[in-house]
C-alpha cells in the first residue's frame, strides 16, 4: 500500500539508496513510476506493507515502511534490494556503492569516493562545517534529525 512518505510515523524503517550520479528528470519519472508499482504490491508473507518513498536532491531514493502496520520480513527486504538492483541495471545507475559519500558545500551537492573525500579533508579543502548525508539512518525519526549532519559530528570522523 503506497502512502505519502511524509505520512509515515517516526518509528518507520528507512532505507536510503544513493545514486552513483544525478538522476535526470526523464529518469526520475521512470524511477518514480517503477517504485510506485513495486510499493503498491510489496508484501511480507502475503501481508500488505504500508510504504512510501521520495527521491531527494536527484541523488537519493529513500524508501520507508510503517512497521506498526506490518513488519518488513527478511524476504520482503530481499525483494526490495533485488528490485533496486534491477532498477539500477535498467537505468545504468549504481545504487549500491556504499563507499560513495555525498555532502553539501556552499549550497552545492557534491559526491565522491570516501578515500578521495578523506584526502580532500586532509588537504583542508573540506572542513568539518560541511554537511554530509548519513545513509545509515534506520528510522524516519533518525532520517529527519540525523540524515544531514555536519561532517565534524558524522560517522566519517571515525575513519579520519
Amino acid at each position: 500500500m503506497l502512502v505519502p512518505f511524509n505520512s509515515l510515523p517516526g518509528n518507520s524503517r528507512i532505507w536510503i539508496y544513493q545514486s552513483s550520479r544525478l538522476i535526470t528528470n526523464t529518469e526520475k519519472e521512470s524511477i518514480e513510476s517503477a517504485i510506485t508499482t513495486f510499493l503498491e504490491s510489496w508484501t511480507a508473507h502475503d501481508a500488505t506493507l504500508k510504504a512510501g518513498f521520495e527521491i531527494l536532491y536527484d541523488l537519493f531514493v529513500v524508501i520507508g515502511v510503517d512497521e506498526s502496520f506490518n513488519n518488513a520480513s527478511g524476504c520482503s527486504i530481499d525483494k526490495q534490494v533485488n528490485f533496486m538492483k534491477m532498477l539500477g541495471e535498467k537505468t545504468g545507475i549504481d545504487f549500491f556503492n556504499r563507499m560513495r559519500i555525498a555532502w553539501m558545500q556552499n549550497d552545492q551537492l557534491l559526491q565522491n569516493q570516501l578515500s578521495e573525500m578523506t584526502a580532500s579533508i586532509s588537504r583542508g579543502e573540506i572542513t568539518g562545517e560541511v554537511f554530509v548525508f548519513n545513509n545509515l539512518v534506520r528510522t524516519a525519526n533518525e532520517f529527519k534529525t540525523s540524515w544531514k549532519q555536519p561532517l565534524k559530528e558524522s560517522w566519517i570522523q571515525t575513519v579520519l
